[in-house]
């Protein structure tokens, strides 16, 4: 009875909604509370009117961090108190900043040895907002070895003169502790007057503060004040850790950084060059190209040569600066001596300087006996072979004979037109290998080939089944009905189970595509109903299975009560491979009543494949799984059926699992099952409330041995979190590509130039990124690796690990990045800060860094520019602004892909998963339909009043023809609609388009049309609602019914162009893969025009229509 009462009280808190809130204090002033119960705001807007009343009075502020003191872990008293102190820090609200740092600085006065929490809360609070007004206020905290660092954190945030002075002054009471962070702060600050006590400093016995006085003069001083400090370490007795070298090195960094080139020349000089490690050696070639390239590109090439292939791919990618026709020679001149590793690094470089040498020394590199040589010349020949790239490597390809070299040359002809490509691979084929034609099929179809179905049919003819069956893949995505007797008569005569199927699968494509399916179904069924021998009926049957249609199941229903044996037999088999859920009523009955059973398992693994793949609401998979379960003759079976019950999150599914805890020979498999449904893995190890819950159930339910059983069963498991998905499969890199650039050199280059640039990136991401068990490595060398998708808000996972001395981070649309670095070489600063900032803050709350070796997990939560990051479970960042490192003066990029960095470090990666978030309310957002007139409209090729507002609705009169043009052009933007057609009712939304021409064409038309219409249903799929008109269909019909509301999103940057109708992504293209339609569509080469939508004579309406221009 009390494990019953346990099951229903976890599925009623797992299942219900329960806010709780912290309580605030009752002392609070009866208007203030009213305020505090508001919080947390239902909109941005109210917040910022909240806050706006609370700022208003000064003892508001005053209240509320006393009450701190007294509920120190009141998360409402927190949120408020955050809350203000982001109001009061933005612009134009100086006098309510000073007031509320006035109070907060005198609480803190009185209040600080209260509670260590409550006090480093309010420190960092003061971080957002202070002035060297509290100055006075903060040196008793810094004598504090409790408070000293978030009080050092606010005083460097003020950043100042008297902020120096204040740090100055704290050093010479300070414990060692305090000194510690006082110096480092000094240092950040770059605080010369402290030149002399940090010199001191470098002379004393304490090597700790020593070694920290060492680096914080390396922030700021002069060479001679360097030299003088080196000198002064060299001649102590006891010397600490910082080795005079690295010490030049860091300096030299900040001078060259400063502008300071003769400064920097004179510290680097001083490096001995020949002490180094390849880390430090690196960073010493790109002070020395930074100071001069000319000596630099000799540096680097000598480089190349080191044995040390860190360095030598370093040294390639720091001279590829320098590629005029002169440095080409002399790498082709060295080519034999540089280091093994970087060599294909070389071949990119020199593709990618476009000599005159560039293409014959590329040739002699695809004949080359090392493979990585010719993968290296085969992605970089475009970039100097421009136009014959595509007809040179068709033909090289007839010769090829390794897979990955194959890969490389389908990866080039994916950046050229599509047209192009296909000719040339038809006209070649006859020449082709095997493995040559699978590639050339699988290409094809991957681009959504749509060519003249006769170029392939002889394929059906191949002796290798796998060309045969990739030929029907590729052919049944767009092939006309004229393939179907073709296709019937190949089934006919396959051998090859598979094979059959596949063609199979096909004509019902083809068939439904050309509304010919249920013409197929029925002469099937007249031939199943004259059929006499048993071959004759069993392809019936398989074909009808296949076709899934719901008319077959009477009929064949009927077969399996056949006296004939065999035919009894081809008929339940032919239910079990039925394609459609509608046979679960039929095969229900089978898998319970039969005697047979080997019907019963394959009955109920075909319940459970249709139950996995539905379509349907969870009540309803429960239902299914259930009576599934209840007939079910074997623990196996109900293992199975379990299996398929984990992955329904609701209460009835729950309620079910546990029900099989009391099953001694299922109660494992009802624990994971249970535990599979509430949590996801993440939550079950880290032990929240519901995972403790679940826990006692559990330990409730199950002995000592099964409980530990189902712990174990989630140590090694590798799932996706539940609502995200994986950005790396764990066995290759795709949905990854190379660096081709930054954001600002990619908003120079034009779709060609970027084009080229990306297939170099990808030849060298290939040659230092790899997939293998499960886990992303990297080797050091290269460049970073990037999502080919672009995101905009999300929360990211991934568990990273890195060597000693490492450095990396996770740049985030873009821009980095959020720090991964070994902390002992970085101040004892830890990983996860944004590393980059100038304004906000930089550095981690935390240090939260596992030893090197171990494994460590982020959760990067990115809104709007608002970062906030977890460093194994620790928050490192809070709602911190991630600035724009490539243009400081402008906000983050408002989408953008992730990037692992390469920074000469190797390091591994494994679980990176996202979860895309809604868009926030962003200023950058406008409307473009004000919802009252025609305001920043104009009507084109049409009389004024054929559109106008009604409802707060743009429509039109439906007289037909011509359009409505926004006054304004637009190029990379996001666009949101909501439209409505009428029954039979057609119209189009015109993107960059002109206002002469038909903007259908002269632009491009993202069609709007009442898609079940009888009068539309002969159209081609790239005249359906969403298609980019005459270019590209849409993958997925989303439409709703005429008369209905309907949201569509486009959005374009430059040849990308998406379209998302009724929250479905269902156009994702790259216009230079359709340039070759751009003879009748030139629209396609257009990135800028105007935006409109069509008068095509029906009345249709267009709402909240607002834009974003990237």
């Amino acid at each position: 009875m009390i494990k019953k009462i346990m099951q229903i009280m976890l599925v009623a808190l797992l299942f219900t909604n329960v806010s709780a809130g912290a309580q605030s204090s009752k002392q609070a002033g009866v208007e203030l509370q009213k305020l505090l119960k508001a919080l947390p705001a239902q909109s941005p807007l109210v917040g910022e009117m909240i806050f706006e009343k609370i700022a208003q009075e000064s003892e508001n502020t005053r209240i509320l961090c006393n009450l701190l003191y007294s509920n120190p872990q009141d998360t409402l008293l927190q949120y408020a108190i955050n809350g203000l102190a982001k109001y009061v820090s933005k612009s134009g609200r100086k006098g309510q900043r000073t007031s509320f740092n006035k109070s907060v600085s005198e609480v803190l006065a009185s209040n600080a040895n209260r509670n260590i929490a409550a006090t480093v809360f309010l420190l960092h609070q003061l971080k957002l907002t202070a002035t060297d007004k509290i100055l006075g206020k903060l040196k008793p905290l810094l004598q504090e070895d409790r408070f000293v660092d978030p009080a050092i954190e606010v005083v460097v945030n003020i950043g100042n003169a008297n902020a120096g002075k204040t740090l100055h002054a704290a050093l010479k009471s300070a414990s060692e502790k305090q000194k510690l962070s006082l110096i480092n702060a000094l240092g950040e600050l770059g605080f010369r007057p402290a030149e002399k006590s940090l010199l001191k400093l470098v002379q004393g016995k304490n090597v700790p503060v020593a070694d920290a006085a060492m680096l914080a003069l390396s922030e700021f001083s002069s060479p001679s004040v360097i030299e003088q400090a080196i000198a002064i370490n060299a001649n102590k007795e006891k010397k600490g850790k910082i080795e005079n070298n690295l010490f030049r090195l860091k300096t030299a960094r900040r001078m060259l950084a400063q502008g300071d080139k003769k400064s920097a020349v004179v510290v680097r000089d001083q490096i001995d060059e020949n002490t180094l490690s390849p880390h430090s050696y690196i960073q010493y070639l790109e002070i020395f190209y930074s100071i001069d390239p000319v000596t630099g590109f000799q540096k680097c090439l000598a480089a190349a040569r080191n044995e040390n292939s860190r360095i030598a791919v370093a040294a390639v990618k720091l001279a590829s600066q320098n590629s005029n026709n002169d440095a080409v020679k002399k790498w082709i001149a060295v080519f034999s001596e540089i280091n093994e590793t970087a060599q294909p690094q070389v071949i990119s470089l020199i593709a990618g300087a476009a000599s005159p040498l560039s293409v014959e020394f590329l040739k002699q590199q695809l004949q080359s006996e090392n493979q990585q040589h010719r993968i290296a010349a085969i992605q970089s020949l475009e970039l100097c072979a421009k136009e014959n790239t595509v007809a040179f490597l068709t033909e090289h390809l007839a010769s090829v004979q390794n897979n990955d070299e194959i890969a490389a040359v389908f990866a080039v002809f994916s950046t050229q037109p599509l047209e192009g490509v296909a000719s040339q691979l038809i006209e070649q084929k006859t020449n082709f290998q095997d493995e040559h034609l699978l590639a050339t099929l699988q290409f094809l179809r991957q681009k959504n080939y749509s060519g003249d179905e006769k170029d392939f049919t002889n394929l059906f003819d191949h002796e290798n089944p796998r060309i045969r069956i990739a030929t029907v893949d590729m052919l049944r995505e767009f092939a006309s009905s004229a393939l179907i007797p073709i296709l019937f008569k190949k089934a006919q005569s396959a051998e090859n189970e598979r094979e059959k199927k596949e063609i199979f699968t096909a004509l019902k494509e083809i068939s439904t595509r050309a509304n010919l399916a249920d013409s197929l179904i029925d002469e099937s069924l007249e031939r199943l109903g004259t059929s006499t021998q048993i071959d004759d009926i069993s392809f019936e049957l398989q074909l009808l299975a296949r076709l899934g249609d719901k008319k077959a199941i009477v009929p064949i229903n009927e077969l399996t009560k056949n006296g004939d044996a065999e035919i009894a037999d081809a008929a339940h088999r032919a239910l079990f491979d039925w394609s459609e859920t509608h046979a679960l009523e039929s095969i229900l009955p089978i898998a319970e009543n039969t005697e047979n059973e080997t019907y019963h398992i394959l009955g109920l693994r075909a319940i459970k494949r249709l139950i996995d793949g539905a379509d349907f609401i969870a009540e309803a998979k429960v239902h299914y799984i259930q009576r599934a379960l209840a007939i079910s003759r074997t623990d196996e079976g109900k293992r199975l059926l379990l299996g398929s019950l984990s992955q329904v999150h609701s209460q009835d599914a729950l309620r079910l699992a546990l029900h099989y805890l009391n099953d001694d020979s299922l109660k494992v498999a009802a624990g994971v099952t249970a535990v599979q449904i509430a949590l996801d893995d993440e939550r079950w190890r880290n032990d929240d409330p519901t995972a403790q819950i679940l826990h006692a159930v559990l330990k409730n339910s199950l002995d000592a041995s099964s409980f530990t059983t189902v712990q174990n069963s989630f140590e090694q498991r590798n799932e996706t979190p539940r609502g995200f998905e994986p950005l790396f499969n764990g066995n290759d890199l795709a949905g990854w590509r190379g660096l081709a650039a930054d954001p600002v050199k990619r908003q120079k280059m034009t779709d060609e130039e970027y084009a080229a640039a990306q297939v170099r990136a990808d030849s060298i991401m290939h040659a230092h990124w790899w997939a293998e068990d499960g886990l992303l490595y990297f080797d050091g060398l290269g460049q970073s690796l990037c999502t080919a998708k672009d995101y905009e808000n999300y929360e990211l996972r991934l568990e990273w690990k890195i060597e000693e001395d490492g450095d990396s981070g996770i740049y985030l649309r873009g821009a980095p990045q959020v720090q991964i670095w070994d902390p002992a070489l970085n101040k004892g600063v830890g990983s996860g800060g944004l590393f980059n900032n100038k304004i906000g803050a930089d550095k981690p709350l935390n240090l939260a860094d596992r030893p090197i070796g171990e494994w460590n997990s982020f959760r990067i939560t990115l809104i709007d520019d608002r970062c906030t990051v977890y460093l194994n479970d620790v928050l490192v960042v809070d709602d911190v602004a991630l600035e724009n490192y490539w243009q400081r003066d402008k906000k983050l990029y408002s989408t953008g892909s992730i990037e692992l960095q390469a920074h000469n470090s190797p390091l591994v990666f494994r679980n990176l998963f996202i979860r895309e978030l809604p868009a926030t309310i962003d200023t950058s957002t406008v409307t473009l339909f004000n919802g009252s007139d025609l305001t920043g409209w104009d009507v084109v090729g049409s009389s004024e009043d054929s559109w106008f507002v009604k409802d707060a609705k743009l429509t039109t009169s439906a007289a037909g023809g011509g359009w409505i043009s926004t006054q304004k052009e637009y190029a990379d933007f996001r666009l949101e609609l909501e439209f409505r057609v009428p029954a039979g009712g057609n119209s189009g939304v015109f993107i960059r388009a002109p206002r002469d021409g038909n903007p259908a064409y002269e632009g491009m038309e993202i069609q709007v049309l009442d898609d079940y219409a009888d009068k539309y249903k002969t159209l081609k799929m790239w005249q359906y609602t969403g298609s980019i008109y005459a270019v590209q269909a849409p993958k997925l019909r989303v439409t709703k019914k005429a008369g209905e509301w309907q949201k569509m999103i486009i959005t374009c940057k430059g040849p990308a162009v998406k379209v998302d109708l009724n929250g479905e992504n269902i156009i994702d293209t790259n216009l230079i893969d359709h340039m070759d339609k751009s003879g009748s569509n030139p629209g396609l080469k257009r990135r800028k025009g105007y935006i409109g939508f069509q008068n095509h004579g029906a009345p249709v309406e267009y709402r909240n229509v607002r834009i974003r221009e990237y």
